[in-house]
């Protein structure tokens, strides 16, 4: 898990903790399927602490340990005390069950064994409760994947923090026969113009089709799936850049 582990923890929680566009839907079907939630890949609290402020049942998992620590750092400033379990979905050995257990920022793709991935359905229909759901947000690269690691670099966001300038790049090769992206991250970290710091890390997703992922819900034992478009509440088409699935446990 090395791209969300050590100081690439940090660099995670300045480039990507601003992202708000999926709070509202999850809140809003935890609240619907009312009971506690579970959150796969809670990270440094992005959605984890917000939502346990508004008043949420919500416990997280999630590998990092360098990434539980920060979210326990932020919690405490404003008094909360999250639970999250130091596990890998795949692994995961708990003892409570949950009314729903969502997936945020596409990390159920970050898992890219085929077995693993059924594996990890396979716990989250373990978990649930009786009538509980599943939320499971992915993406697809509708336009050709054709990016190549050619050293071709695009800036992605910059970020100013303490008299430093981080800049945040990437590049990105594309498997196509078996579904997988590799997106290359280079961090650059610069004071008074002068390169203080650089390095590069990849992150793989593997990708789903629509029916593919349907097929392997339906395998585990899930029914009423449904398939949204960009966090709205209408269904995804081939507009769509994010599909969320919904189903239900038997």
């Amino acid at each position: 898990m090395e791209l969300y582990s050590g100081k690439i923890a940090f660099f995670y929680d300045l480039f990507f903790e601003h992202i708000k566009e999926d709070e509202y839907f999850y809140e809003y079907f935890i609240k619907l399927n009312d009971g506690p939630a579970l959150e796969i890949g809670s990270g440094t609290g992005r959605l984890l602490i917000p939502y346990l402020r508004s008043g949420l049942r919500v416990s997280g998992v999630e590998p990092s340990a360098q990434m539980i620590e920060i979210c326990n750092q932020k919690a405490e400033k404003i008094n909360l005390h999250p639970t999250v379990y130091q596990q890998f979905l795949q692994d995961l050995d708990i003892q409570e069950q949950y009314k729903t257990i969502y997936m945020p920022l596409f990390v159920f793709q970050n898992i890219i064994k085929r077995e693993d991935a059924i594996k990890a359905l396979n716990k989250v229909y373990k978990y649930l409760l009786p009538e509980g759901q599943v939320l499971i947000s992915t993406y697809f690269p509708w336009n050709d994947p054709t990016g190549t690691y050619d050293q071709t670099w695009r800036i992605n966001a910059i970020r100013e923090i303490e008299g430093s300038t981080t800049v945040l790049s990437e590049s990105i090769s594309f498997d196509k026969f078996e579904q997988i992206q590799t997106k290359y991250f280079k961090f650059e970290s610069f004071k008074n113009n002068k390169l203080e710091e650089s390095f590069i890390v990849p992150a793989h997703l593997r990708f789903y089709s629509r029916f593919e992922l349907e097929g392997m819900l339906e395998s585990a034992g899930f029914k009423d799936i449904q398939v949204y478009g960009d966090y709205t509440f209408y269904e995804a088409s081939s507009n769509s850049n994010a599909l969320i699935f919904t189903a239900k446990k038997a």
